[in-house]
């Protein structure tokens, strides 16, 4: 049977090879009563008397893509066709999907999985000569704790990334908002680091009406905001977020990144 089950996992992994990674182009958060029902109906209605299980995997460094069951007390087995089932969320979707389950967050329980189809070893897993592994798990989780509960007044989320965006060598959570403005269109750029109770770092930015979304160029290993307008002549372009000081301005690039997301598409 594991055998069965390990070449349907190969032909799957040969099949995703060979799919086009789709851009994604948020203008809006996902409304969970309708898009989110429609692309992930097996996770709602879940049974919560026991909580609920959060499986949590990376395809990539920055890449985290997110699962939903009822919970299980005991652990379940790597080759369960329950997790192999389970299609891969953002951040944002998940924390929308949360949302829609009357539950306290204790009874929500964060599991890291290494998703054997991955080549890229989670740090949740790795530990390094002076590391404390059950210290660096358990900040591991609270990172993906601050993902997914963010307090409301950060929300909705129109895109959202993780990334090093300060140059400190550690991931930050990035998020793109709808601005604080009225009669004219703005977005908020937030940063978060799960150490802090406020983004690290928010700056408010005004342009012309544009789509938001984000976008990594791997050639370079760099970060980029991208604007599409809503006009009849669409104008694309691409924006790096520059932190210096503790103050975010944005640098417009003149060139054209490739086009893929961090998060992969089902």
């Amino acid at each position: 049977m594991k055998k069965a089950i390990l070449c349907i996992l190969a032909l799957m992994l040969l099949l995703a090879g060979c799919a086009p990674a789709e851009p994604s182009q948020p203008n809006e958060e996902i409304k969970p009563d309708v898009q989110l029902m429609e692309k992930y109906p097996e996770y709602f209605g879940l049974d919560t008397s026991e909580g609920l299980d959060v499986y949590v995997w990376q395809m990539a460094k920055n890449s985290y893509s997110f699962g939903l069951l009822s919970h299980q007390e005991t652990p379940r087995d790597v080759l369960d066709p329950a997790l192999w089932e389970m299609k891969s969320t953002t951040p944002a979707e998940m924390r929308q999907i949360l949302a829609t389950y009357d539950i306290n967050q204790s009874w929500i329980h964060i599991i890291p999985w290494q998703n054997p189809l991955s080549g890229y070893w989670m740090e949740y897993w790795v530990v390094r000569e002076g590391e404390d592994l059950a210290a660096k798990q358990k900040a591991y989780v609270k990172f993906v704790e601050m993902m997914l509960f963010m307090p409301s007044e950060y929300t909705p989320v129109l895109a959202d990334m993780v990334f090093d965006a300060d140059g400190d060598g550690s991931p930050d959570y990035c998020t793109l908002s709808v601005g604080p403005t009225s009669g004219a269109f703005s977005f908020t750029f937030r940063v978060f680091d799960p150490q802090l109770e406020t983004p690290k770092y928010e700056q408010t930015f005004q342009m012309e009406h544009c789509q938001l979304s984000f976008r990594y160029d791997f050639i370079n290993d760099a970060n980029y905001i991208k604007t599409v307008t809503l006009t009849d002549d669409p104008q694309t372009s691409y924006y790096r977020p520059v932190i210096e000081n503790g103050q975010v301005t944005l640098e417009k690039v003149d060139y054209t990144p490739p086009d893929i997301t961090v998060y992969p598409d089902n």
